[in-house]
């Protein structure tokens, strides 16, 4: 399984793709999970932003398995 972290902001260079899995859903036979998230490519790994974003990897990890993250 995949699991995309999509920003919600777009940089005004970058290119407009309308597929919600952003073309990732070509690499896995199974449904692709798409999260959305504060923030552009390069905000998403900085405060605020970055916050919301290791909240949902934590929880996307511990549903993978319970025993990797506490």
């Amino acid at each position: 399984p995949l699991v995309l972290f999509r920003t919600r902001e777009r940089r005004p260079a970058e290119p407009i793709d309308d597929s919600p899995t952003l073309g990732w859903s070509a690499f896995s036979s199974q449904p692709v999970t798409v999260y959305d998230v504060p923030g552009n490519h390069f905000s998403m790994l900085r405060a605020p932003h970055v916050q919301d974003l290791a909240d949902l990897l934590r929880r996307c990890l511990r549903g993978a398995d319970p025993q990797v993250i506490p």
